[in-house]
């Protein structure tokens, strides 16, 4: 941007010392900080004679203010100068312009430093001349000034874009995008994922901001958009208490998967190069939608090598193996599958997303992100996937130690819960732990497994709330798995049972949980009425329904055994 303090430098660079002399005088007299144009208008002295135009008319055309126009205009004869003008001083020091054009004495006059020489005033965005030879000539250095400036400016944004070009087809490097327009603007940039995670960062110190709810606005550019909103920083040695954030978001199918933030701490936003803005603007989202497409790919590959893994076909296996090559996991180590199943009020959590509306799987993915990043914390060889609502870990057994127990692996879960609970409040997760298997192949029986300890736990503890569970601390939910492998869960649960079972189907009666209640009050009728909220005499008529139309004995402790077993049975198979 041609500032006056650029143009002031750029003419004493040129040899044009003084006009930047004048310039320097004139920048507190003006109430113009950037050169976009520059207007000369001289009055012949037939437009001086013309007594049209009245005094108020005078003052409001010298007052005449455009941000990014430098005026330079004839002053009127002796008397008829604009009440705004600033008076003329006579300084005590000549210095002729450095060039072949101006002829010696053009500019007379000699002042001291920060004056303005005889002939010259300004006021608001105008420089007034006493006689039109000053005028034309200091009016040809500046346009040689603004034409070097505007050189200058082509070239450094064909050098620009021609780095970013390199860094982009050579060696694809975000970090080395975001370091080169800091060096260029000297403005921060951070990369967010899409649930503001921060990627890279220029300078740690303003990752912890307050927004302005009241101040966004949405911007555009030629071929983008932006997101302009004023940023409190949270942290003590933050070099500025507040500056203008930029926020360009990448979208995939319509949806923000990261953004690129600006902040204007060094070069404010009204003095940022927009040309510049929009050539790294370019190159980083292009770079940013080349590693989320990529991603993609990559998750893609991991799931369907997930699932191949557990629903394979036995002609799969080959094709397993070949693509556990390609993502670096060993098949002949020992796996344990984690199942991690979130429950709860998805649909009123909400996310940071700066107008985004969010939506019920954009949470699910913000789930799976903070599990995947929690997880490459610990464990660099895990694979994170996600199937429908759950998210599966598969873990490799022994990355830390040797000989991995059940008890660090429910260290480590019971860390994992806790960060979630703490990140999603309001909600509940539940994490089922599979039993470790030698050999990449056989990992789908973990899987089954994991999936099942959470089918169990829920059982057991309730849907509505979080629990992690082991299937290798569990015996019941092992005699339960392995009886509906051989398919002999039938021959366990007792006849009587599924026979009470069936008829509350039926008839929407409530004999089995009347039973199943009864047996875990320790047969006591009184206190299994008052649990079930029903009247005394119901509860003995119920019993006596149970004893003389199912023949069940409850007086007999090994029927009574075979109940209790039996019950667990079905109510676990009717979970799974």
């Amino acid at each position: 941007m041609r500032t006056m303090d650029n143009l002031i430098a750029l003419a004493g660079d040129m040899g044009y010392t003084e006009l930047a002399d004048i310039l320097k005088a004139a920048k507190p007299l003006l109430r113009i900080s950037t050169v976009e144009a520059l207007t000369v208008e001289a009055e012949s002295d037939e437009a001086r004679n013309i007594k049209a135009m009245n005094a108020e008319a005078a003052k409001a055309a010298a007052e005449s203010f455009d941000q990014k126009t430098l005026y330079l205009r004839l002053q009127p004869k002796m008397g008829e100068a604009f009440s705004t003008a600033i008076p003329l001083q006579r300084s005590q020091q000549s210095s002729p312009l450095q060039s072949p054009l101006v002829q010696d004495g053009l500019l007379q006059g000699r002042h001291p430093q920060g004056d303005l020489p005889q002939g010259v005033s300004a006021s608001s965005n105008c420089l007034y001349f006493s006689d039109g030879q000053t005028l034309y000539k200091t009016a040809y250095l500046l346009r040689c000034v603004l034409a070097q400036s505007h050189q200058l400016w082509y070239e450094k944004i064909i050098e620009a874009n021609l780095k970013f070009n390199d860094i982009t087809l050579k060696q694809p490097d975000l970090l080395a995008m975001i370091r080169y327009f800091h060096s260029l603007m000297k403005n921060p940039v951070i990369i967010y994922d899409e649930f503001f995670n921060v990627t890279d960062i220029t300078d740690t110190r303003l990752c912890d901001y307050d927004r302005d709810e009241n101040d966004l606005h949405r911007c555009e550019l030629h071929n983008l958009f932006y997101y302009k909103q004023y940023v409190h920083f949270l942290r003590p040695d933050a070099p500025k208490p507040g500056c203008n954030r930029l926020l360009f978001p990448v979208l995939l199918e319509g949806m923000p998967k990261g953004y690129l933030a600006i902040f204007d701490l060094e070069t404010s936003y009204e003095e940022m190069d927009m040309m510049l803005l929009e050539i790294f603007a370019n190159a980083a989202l292009t770079e940013m939608r080349r590693r989320l497409e990529l991603r993609d790919v990559e998750y893609k590959f991991v799931s369907d090598f997930i699932y191949d893994l557990i629903y394979r076909k036995e002609d799969k296996e080959d094709e397993i193996k070949r693509r556990a090559k390609r993502l670096s996991v060993a098949t002949d180590a020992e796996y344990c599958f984690f199942a991690v199943n979130p429950t709860g009020p998805m649909d009123r959590l909400r996310l940071d997303t700066n107008g985004y509306i969010t939506q019920y799987e954009f949470m699910n993915d913000r789930i799976m992100n903070h599990i995947e990043n929690f997880n490459c914390r610990h464990y660099e060889q895990d694979i994170v996937t996600k199937f429908d609502n759950a998210i599966y870990i598969l873990h490799r057994v022994g990355q830390k130690r040797k000989q991995e127990s059940y008890e660090e692996m429910k260290v480590y879960c019971s860390r994992l819960l806790h960060m979630l609970t703490m990140q999603f409040s309001g909600m509940h997760f539940q994490i089922g732990i599979g039993e470790i298997v030698c050999g990449l192949t056989n990992a789908a029986g973990s899987y089954h497994q994991a999936w099942a300890t959470i089918s169990y736990g829920e059982l057991i503890n309730g849907k509505d709330c979080s629990f992690i569970a082991c299937y290798a601390d569990n015996s019941l939910l092992k005699l339960f798995m392995r009886l509906n492998e051989i398919g002999a869960l039938n021959e366990i649960i007792p006849e009587n049972l599924r026979a009470v079972y069936d008829y509350d189907q039926k008839s929407n009666t409530q004999f089995y949980e009347t039973l199943k209640a009864y047996l875990a009050c320790g047969c006591n009728a009184r206190r299994t009425a008052k649990q079930l909220f029903v009247h005394y005499k119901t509860m003995l008529y119920r019993l006596e329904k149970l004893r003389h139309t199912f023949h069940i004995d409850l007086e007999d402790g090994t029927t009574r055994l075979f109940l209790e077993l039996g019950i667990h049975l079905l109510d676990m198979k009717n979970q799974a």
